[in-house]
């Protein structure tokens, strides 16, 4: 997916209209619940320094409306020397021109804020979409998307990843998946 605002997803020369993901997601969806596949992971691009708050939330508002389950694997957008996007982002001021930059900045963990926050919450099926729906309306993500509350929103990402553990742990247990648990102990 990479992104939910098109004009976003275009710097990564991706032409698909959020429509056609969506459809594709529910492709995807009837397999997953006639059990023929497992849930889709969907790749999913953060903290891109020419997205605006408004196009970042896009992304939530794409990703609220896929059906469940998917995973996703968020990561922070990094600057690979000698690629177009580090020449872009280079120009534009984003980079300090040393390339061991690229190198440092942590992949996996995006910044702690709030849009981002959201953006992982949406794969959480023990959180209804009604109850994001509530907590995710444009003005309350900007005045929750602040510097000054990151700690507090990473702080949020650690409770909610040990309640989606606990989660898991839960359906394996009534599953009757012992082994699962047994693995995840071990």
């Amino acid at each position: 997916i990479q992104a939910g605002n098109v004009g976003t997803r275009s710097l990564f020369h991706r032409k698909e209209s959020n429509e056609h993901v969506f459809q594709g997601a529910q492709v995807l969806n009837g397999y997953v619940r006639d059990r023929t596949l497992l849930p889709p992971v969907y790749h999913v691009i953060c903290d891109i320094p020419w997205e605006s708050l408004e196009e970042t939330w896009q992304t939530f508002q794409l990703l609220l409306r896929l059906p469940r389950p998917f995973r996703l694997a968020l990561s922070s957008l990094i600057f690979f020397p000698g690629t177009p996007l580090y020449a872009k982002a280079l120009t534009e001021g984003f980079l300090s021109g040393n390339e061991e930059e690229a190198f440092r900045k942590p992949f996996i963990t995006p910044r702690p804020t709030y849009i981002n926050f959201l953006i992982y919450c949406t794969s959480l099926a023990f959180i209804p979409k009604f109850f994001l729906k509530a907590i995710s309306s444009i003005w309350m993500v900007r005045a929750l998307n602040r510097v000054w509350l990151e700690p507090v929103h990473k702080i949020n990402r650690k409770i909610f990843r040990f309640l989606e553990i606990g989660w898991k742990g839960l359906g394996a247990l009534f599953a009757g998946d012992f082994l699962r648990i047994r693995r995840f102990v071990n």
